[in-house]
């Protein structure tokens, strides 16, 4: 007879230490830039009261009002986003979250939530456009924001760009600067993420490219490191380049079981390189 085993506090434990050990394993890839970053996040007063705001905001009224008109992604709505989803889960090693398509303008490729309660929204019109490859990879990109702590992150950096009226007025601007800064090195972080789960540049490069004429223009609310990191198809070829220089390294070689690579250091200093135009 099977024992069920109900010790809240046990289960809690357990939950805390696999997201320790997929955090751990989004550290081995991640772009050094963005470690370095996202260390520094924490010691910033405003953006530590940026994210406190952003938590009480999802929970009021956040979540419902970007869900709303959403349709949860299953294995009987969208079945082959599903699949693509699952593989892209089981090569990162993640928990797959709760998937979402979305009709709503000013989304294309996201992921919101707290880092314990995430959620990817895909706009509905990609679920269509993407090929299975590209929705691996796509997919795999946001998942990859959330195995390197990047939900909550994202979502501050979302809301005090689109709705900064919930925050404290002297927080917005140094918040918004410290996290646009982050998320331009967090989109290398997350493109290999991308790749680890698809396993195909071609793949990556069409999916980068669909997800980028997908994602809205910067409009007033003065959102450069957004659409513009995300559409300017200048950055989009840079951030395929910075993919490329991943895809040489030692650690995806070895994933691949093939010999040889760049060191960690060596493909950081190379994509270093790559977003300062330098050769």
């Amino acid at each position: 007879m099977p024992v069920y085993d109900f010790d809240f506090e046990r289960y809690v434990e357990r939950r805390k230490g696999a997201r320790e050990a997929e955090r751990r394993e989004g550290s081995a890839y991640a772009y050094a830039g963005d470690l370095r970053i996202r260390r520094m996040l924490g010691r910033a007063r405003p953006v530590t009261l940026a994210l406190e705001s952003t938590v009480k905001l999802w929970q009021a009224t956040a979540r419902a009002e970007l869900l709303g008109t959403s349709v949860r992604i299953t294995e009987r709505s969208y079945p082959r986003v599903w699949r693509a989803a699952e593989l892209a889960a089981a090569r990162l090693h993640v928990t797959l979250p709760p998937l979402h398509a979305s009709p709503a303008a000013g989304i294309a490729a996201s992921t919101f939530g707290t880092d314990d309660e995430p959620v990817v929204l895909l706009h509905a019109s990609l679920c269509d456009a993407l090929a299975d490859g590209e929705l691996v990879h796509a997919l795999g990109t946001e998942l990859g924001r959330i195995q390197n702590g990047g939900a909550l992150l994202g979502t501050a950096r979302h809301f005090l760009h689109r709705a900064p009226g919930g925050f404290l007025r002297w927080v917005v601007g140094p918040a918004r600067a410290a996290l646009d800064l982050w998320w331009r090195r967090g989109l290398v972080t997350a493109d290999r993420a991308g790749l680890l789960a698809s396993r195909d540049l071609v793949a990556a490069a069409g999916a980068m490219r669909k997800v980028a004429a997908a994602t809205p223009e910067a409009g007033d609310d003065g959102d450069p490191a957004g659409a513009g990191a995300a559409r300017d198809e200048g950055q989009v070829v840079a951030r395929l380049a910075a993919l490329e220089a991943f895809a040489g390294s030692a650690y995806y070689r070895g994933l691949l079981g093939e010999p040889g690579g760049t060191s960690p250091d060596d493909t950081d200093r190379s994509v270093a390189r790559i977003f300062k135009g330098k050769p």
